[in-house]
């Protein structure tokens, strides 16, 4: 029996498969060296919130604006095909606000579905109040396009649609650049659902892959004031942007785009519109990152919290598309915490087939990660893994914080930025710091990173020079000259 409960207690905190490890030592002595190592990280909790505190610490000097939630109202999911379910959900039950953001609505036959629920909610219940935002070069891709997808819907008055350009997008790129390139420019990024008092923050799009086979990350709080201030952002987002008329035509937007300070300091203000006196295990700090108007406040903080990681702690960060931004990626290589890179392998790129030009783009993130592997400096606890599984892609992007590599993630960044140089300077980004002492919650975090890392191989440099995965000189050098667009 004591034995049982000091395993108990020992493991409290520990991932399943570290458990199994555990439990094994005693059965396969080959295992000792590692059972040890996590016997001396694995500790009571009280003991082991060193870099938990750390974190908690950098956020309270920060004076960041946060919310109070109660754990028990949010909700990791992490399977494609219940997020489609819980939009479809969120559309027939919403009451008085559908609020939505993606960079493009798709065509296909679930995409219908949505948008035939959507039109018949808003014809039938003239208090409900939707807003669509969309990037306006990829929602006007192809046709159908997602213009057209919208078109019955915005006929009625309760249901507004808009399209956001980056204002980099100046008349002269116009006319140069067509249909896809014109996307590299900068886009509306981010993906965020409200239906009324349930918040869901997501990497995905609203199109077919990301109902199917796309691993990507999907976290629900139903909190009034997050969901109403998530809301606002898009409407705020919306008001630099293109509305879609009844005819199909893209109207001028409320306000310029290219009023870039004036549209700072009105994020500013959203920002600091926060003020939530309730308490709780578990709290949720908002994240912007709008490069373009001076907005860095996603950028700043994860830079603040590397520099101040110390080498108790671990950090996990997913990109599907791996390119850290200069400032994010000289803190990883120098931030004293060991660090765990969750990226695509090239079988699971979303760009994989691509024809033309972006057939290359797998082999110009594999470029990349080599030189970021070849930048590690010796003795720095960095490690690399590529997820791969049969016919899926990998989307997902998000941080998990630790208070060692054997503890469940206290603390998680969700939401739509890659971490990446175009996310950082060129698109519209919206995600959401979640830092909570609740078991429930961090067992649920736990769940959703083993499932990533269940279809994960590690990759050493070596890997990435054999033929197979050897880019070209000419993709090579492409990657470097486009590396700010990637």
């Amino acid at each position: 029996m004591t034995v049982i409960v000091i395993w108990s207690k020992v493991t409290q905190h520990m991932g399943a498969s570290s458990r199994l490890t555990w439990l094994g030592a005693g059965l396969f002595p080959v295992a000792a060296k590692r059972i040890q190592t996590q016997a001396i990280m694995v500790t009571s909790r009280g003991l082991a919130s060193s870099h938990e505190a750390i974190v908690r610490n950098v956020l309270d000097e920060s004076k960041m604006p946060k919310f109070q939630i109660n754990p028990n109202e949010i909700h990791v999911e992490t399977n494609p095909k219940n997020f489609y379910n819980l939009i479809l959900h969120g559309i027939k039950t919403a009451k008085h606000q559908i609020v939505m953001s993606s960079l493009y609505l798709g065509t296909g036959p679930g995409e219908k579905e949505l948008v035939t629920e959507l039109t018949r909610r808003v014809g039938n219940s003239s208090n409900l109040k939707v807003d669509i935002l969309l990037d306006a070069n990829r929602g006007t891709r192809g046709s159908p396009d997602s213009v057209a997808m919208l078109h019955d819907a915005v006929q009625f008055e309760n249901c507004k649609a808009w399209f956001y350009q980056t204002p980099d997008m100046t008349p002269i790129l116009k006319r140069v650049l067509k249909p896809p390139f014109n996307e590299t420019v900068g886009l509306q990024h981010t993906k965020i659902f409200v239906f009324d008092d349930t918040l869901l923050l997501t990497g995905a799009n609203l199109s077919e892959d990301y109902f199917a086979q796309r691993q990507d990350r999907y976290i629900i709080i139903k909190d009034q004031m997050a969901a109403n201030w998530y809301a606002g952002v898009v409407k705020l987002f919306s008001s630099i942007s293109h509305g879609l008329d009844k005819t199909g035509k893209l109207l001028q937007p409320k306000s310029h785009p290219n009023n870039r300070k004036e549209f700072q300091t009105k994020i500013l203000n959203h920002m600091d519109s926060i003020h939530d006196e309730r308490k709780s295990s578990t709290a949720l700090y908002p994240l912007i990152q709008l490069g373009l108007y001076g907005v860095h406040n996603k950028e700043d903080m994860l830079c603040e919290l590397f520099d101040k990681l110390d080498a108790t702690g671990h950090v996990d960060i997913a990109s599907g598309y791996f390119n850290l931004s200069p400032r994010l990626r000289e803190k990883v290589l120098t931030t004293k915490s060991s660090v765990s890179i969750v990226c695509a392998s090239p079988n699971a790129n979303g760009f994989l087939g691509a024809h033309g030009v972006k057939g290359h783009i797998p082999f110009g993130y594999t470029h990349l990660l080599s030189t970021f592997l070849n930048d590690i400096p010796s003795g720095h606890a960095i490690t690399v893994s590529e997820y791969e599984r049969l016919e899926w892609t990998f989307h997902a992007k998000g941080i998990w914080l630790r208070n060692n590599q054997a503890a469940p993630p206290f603390a998680t960044v969700v939401g739509s930025s890659n971490f990446n140089h175009r996310s950082a300077e060129r698109d519209l980004e919206a995600q959401a710091l979640i830092i909570t002492s609740d078991d429930t919650l961090m067992e649920q975090f736990e769940k959703e990173f083993e499932l990533i890392d269940a279809h994960c191989n590690r990759v050493e440099k070596k890997d990435l020079s054999k033929d197979e995965r050897n880019p070209s000189a000419a993709q090579r050098l492409a990657a470097e000259i486009i590396s700010s667009f990637l």
